[in-house]
C-alpha cells in the first residue's frame, strides 16, 4: 500500500525507484521518512486487508464528526 502523502501515482513510483537503486540520490531520504533499514524493507506488493479496512474506517470516522 502506498505511504500516506507520497505524491500520487508518479510519487509513489519515484519512491519505489528510490528504494530500489542505493544510488539514487533521494534514497536515504526515503528511508527516514518510511523509517526503515534498507529499501528491500519496502514491499509494494504487500496489502493488509485488515490495515485497509481500518484507515477507511478511520477516515469515515473523521469525516461524520468534523
Amino acid at each position: 500500500m502506498p505511504p500516506e502523502d507520497c505524491g500520487g501515482t508518479p510519487g509513489y513510483q519515484e519512491l519505489i525507484d528510490s528504494l530500489a537503486d542505493p544510488d539514487h540520490p533521494e534514497h536515504d531520504d526515503m528511508l527516514r521518512w518510511l523509517d526503515l533499514a534498507n529499501g528491500s524493507d519496502f514491499d509494494p506488493e504487500h496489502f493488509d486487508p485488515h490495515d485497509a479496512n481500518r484507515r477507511i474506517a478511520a477516515a469515515v470516522r473523521a469525516f461524520r464528526t468534523a
